[in-house]
């Protein structure tokens, strides 16, 4: 499993990380404005402390259910260490989060290899992870396209008992939204106000994820590790 550095968009493999752990990794361009506002998102739609709060496994106010989750982002061409984009952290505090120490990385094989499930950005994104990993198809979506998929009655979580189960069935539904509009353009260089559209779109996906994952695995709610 990839261990989250939350603050960073980190790879660093956490030592009190169990084997349950679910790994999300958030794939853009450059790190800087779509996965990691992603990231901060389902953070606390999952239950968990905002990345860069200071709470953490050790924290006794988040207490872990059996499944949990590591959420962390990377981009496909960026330099490392970057701070996020202005205006998309200025969403992010508008929303009630600090972003001001994360720092962009950037995708690798083995941060592809090690993710439970991983959301792109765009179809793009997604044919770029599936160039370091082809075996990674089953488990490799667009952000917006595993957010329809949870939605659709009778979809992946009517049939699934576990994060792999639902994985698996979210790809074998694959083609059931293969008609909608599943990409988030880059908001890098545009307006405060089309950045603010993008974290509304993304806020609106992350919600869906954020009960449907603990749904599905028969949660009450879930426990984001940050």
């Amino acid at each position: 499993m990839v261990g989250l550095q939350g603050t960073q968009g980190g790879a660093g493999r956490d030592t009190q990380a169990t084997e349950d752990a679910i790994s999300i990794l958030f794939v853009c361009t450059g790190n800087l404005c779509r996965s990691p506002t992603a990231q901060f998102l389902l953070a606390t739609e999952l239950g968990g402390p905002h990345p860069g709060s200071g709470a953490g496994l050790t924290d006794s106010r988040h207490q872990l259910p059996a499944h949990y989750y590591q959420l962390s982002s990377c981009g496909t061409r960026t330099v490392p260490g970057l701070p996020m984009d202005e205006l998309s952290a200025a969403e992010l505090r508008r929303r009630g989060h600090d972003p001001s120490d994360f720092r962009s990385t950037q995708l690798t094989e083995s941060r592809v290899a090690a993710a439970d499930l991983i959301l792109t950005a765009t179809r793009s994104h997604r044919s770029l992870v599936l160039e370091r990993e082809p075996r990674g198809l089953g488990r490799t979506f667009t952000m917006l396209e595993f957010a329809a998929l949870l939605n659709q009655p009778g979809g992946p979580r009517a049939e699934s008992t576990s994060a792999a189960d639902l994985i698996r069935s979210a790809a074998a539904q694959r083609w059931r939204v293969s008609g909608s509009e599943i990409d988030v353009p880059d908001p890098r260089g545009q307006p405060a106000a089309v950045h603010r559209a993008t974290a509304d779109q993304l806020q609106e996906a992350m919600s869906v994820i954020g009960v449907g994952l603990p749904r599905a695995l028969g949660e009450a709610s879930g426990r984001a590790v940050t």
